[in-house]
């Protein structure tokens, strides 16, 4: 994953969030709330918040995709969430591998 780029940069735990969703409220140190789209990438519960222009388009506008900690991760979060693509994957097993 990419180095961090929110001013958390030794986070033990982060995510991911298109760049157009990390404009600071009024020059502080909180995400201006916004409207977002969550985006599951299809590795268990992982996902990447987007603003509705890059949901829009056909690759998610990854190439804005930004890393950042967990806790701004959750900053933005307290957005608007519009909606989701996708969703995490289940893990499943054959229960006819199961020995009883």
């Amino acid at each position: 994953m990419d180095s961090i780029v929110c001013e958390h940069r030794d986070a033990e735990k982060v995510g991911r969030a298109c760049e157009h969703l990390l404009a600071k409220r009024d020059g502080g140190e909180f995400y201006a709330s916004q409207e977002y789209i969550r985006h599951f990438i299809g590795d268990g519960t992982a996902f990447v918040l987007l603003c509705p222009q890059c949901g829009a388009l056909q690759d998610r506008g990854e190439r804005f995709w930004q890393t950042i900690c967990d806790s701004c991760v959750h900053d933005i979060a307290c957005g608007k969430r519009l909606g989701d693509i996708g969703g995490p994957q289940i893990p499943t097993r054959n229960l006819g591998d199961l020995h009883t």
